[in-house]
């Protein structure tokens, strides 16, 4: 059986893609992006939950398209889930998720 590891968000970019380098040398960019979910609770009020996503742009044509965005932007992203483990400061291990984008488009609103 095979399987598939990819996701398509859109949402807002919270901060402008901020370009870093690993500790080999390899440059990236790194930013957030907000999805927001709506519903009507039980006494029929609109509620709203907003989530955070951790964005990694590795890839060429990410790399490329990323330089022009800027914060709060509206974005489409294509990309994976990566799972990692780091330790922190107390030494406990946690698992985090980032999404390495592979793709993107700019979301313009008429």
């Amino acid at each position: 059986m095979s399987s598939l590891n990819r996701v398509f968000l859109t949402g807002y970019l919270g901060n402008k893609p901020e370009k870093k380098l690993t500790k080999s040398g390899k440059a990236y960019y790194h930013a957030s992006l907000a999805s927001h979910k709506s519903w009507k609770n039980e006494k029929e009020e609109w509620e709203q939950r907003t989530d955070w996503h951790t964005l990694f742009f590795w890839s060429p044509r990410a790399m490329r398209l990323v330089e022009n965005l800027s914060k709060g932007q509206s974005l489409m992203v294509d990309g994976q889930i990566v799972t990692y483990e780091k330790e922190n400061e107390a030494g406990l291990k946690q698992k985090s998720a980032i999404i390495e984008v592979k793709d993107l488009k700019t979301i313009v609103k008429t």
